[in-house]
């Protein structure tokens, strides 16, 4: 059944760099969807985009949402922000994710 849905899992560059995962991430998924416009689906340039990411890749997720337009995410296990260095999130987020309010 045709769901109007397009799911594009990208790869993770699992090294501690962050913000290098999520650059690629960003850009792998820039590079798919600019490929499937050509290809004739160009109402993907406005559709929604969500981003899914697990442990690490949530953390990926999260960074790239800082700069990229998103519909909205899910992160599922995210890594308490205190366990791992994620410099460029905004300060609120930052305090949520390790614990505060």
């Amino acid at each position: 059944e045709e769901t109007g849905a397009v799911v594009v899992a990208t790869p993770l560059n699992s090294s501690f760099d962050h913000d290098l995962a999520a650059k690629e991430a960003a850009e792998h998924m820039d590079n798919v969807l600019l490929s499937l416009q050509r290809q004739g689906l160009r109402r993907l340039a406005t559709a929604p985009i969500w981003s899914c990411g697990h442990g690490t890749g949530a953390v990926v997720q999260l960074l790239v949402a800082t700069r990229h337009r998103r519909a909205g995410l899910v992160l599922l296990g995210l890594t308490p922000a205190r366990s791992l260095p994620l410099p460029n999130l905004p300060k609120p987020l930052a305090r949520l994710l390790s614990g505060g309010l």
